[in-house]
């Protein structure tokens, strides 16, 4: 059963600021919505939903388009920058997610760690998987992401302190001490998976890359659909994970 919106009191988030981060980050994960989704998804009254879309169109955080609503112009430059902070480590990961690609047939993403949320600094994929990712700057609540839950785990340590965890879809893990379970078995087999819980039909896999200092600097997602079995790429991901490790100058 789809579980409740997680507001204060168990339902839908309550507050300006609130409503308007929902619909935010659903929007930043689930590419464009109409009305209609945007209020079923988030439990939120029609009337209240569009008087929020509305605010956020005139500052540019969102854009109403033909195909629904979906993020503006400010959303996309600021995941720019955060992108562009990152291009020695981009330029140097980017063969290896290649390869990655090459050997799976399956959609690569490098992620790294911004606050609570997963930025994906590269993707790369063929034309079949053009529906279900996005390019560079795609990003989303760390918690509902294979390559988050990796970076939760090693680089954060910790559980987000965002309270309510927003849930994108009935899939996400919401509850903070099932969600640490999961971080500490994530540190214990170096991998993480999140089965439908950043959008429904998405399922990843991620595994870390190590810096000089044997710091988790970043993850490596592969991407998949509802069928997808992690266990059939984890040899070819896991090789992967430690060249690119290497590269970075780990010894591992």
């Amino acid at each position: 059963m789809r579980p409740e919106p997680p507001g204060p009191d168990g339902g839908p988030p309550t507050g300006a600021v609130g409503r308007a981060v929902r619909l935010l980050e659903l929007l930043a994960s689930g590419g464009p919505r109409s009305l209609t989704r945007l209020v079923t998804d988030t439990g939120l009254p029609k009337t209240t939903a569009h008087r929020v879309l509305r605010m956020l169109v005139a500052h540019d955080l969102v854009a109403h388009g033909p195909t629904g609503y979906e993020v503006g112009r400010r959303m996309r430059e600021l995941a720019n920058l955060i992108v562009g902070q990152h291009d020695d480590l981009r330029r140097v990961l980017m063969p290896f997610l290649v390869d990655l690609y090459e050997r799976t047939d399956h959609a690569v993403r490098l992620g790294v760690l911004r606050g609570d949320e997963c930025v994906y600094l590269e993707t790369v994929y063929g034309a079949r998987h053009a529906a279900a990712v996005r390019g560079a700057g795609d990003h989303g609540p760390a918690h509902s992401t294979a390559a988050g839950k990796v970076l939760l785990a090693y680089t954060a340590g910790r559980v987000p302190r965002q309270r309510p965890l927003p849930w994108l879809t009935s899939f996400t893990v919401v509850d903070p001490a099932r969600l640490g379970d999961e971080l500490t078995a994530v540190r214990r087999t170096g991998a993480a998976t999140a089965s439908q819980e950043q959008r429904l039909g998405l399922v990843t896999v991620a595994m870390p890359v190590l810096g000089r200092d044997r710091a988790v600097v970043a993850a490596i997602e592969i991407v998949g659909d509802a069928a997808f079995r992690p266990r059939e790429v984890a040899t070819a991901h896991r090789q992967v994970a430690l060249a690119a490790s290497v590269a970075l100058g780990s010894r591992t």
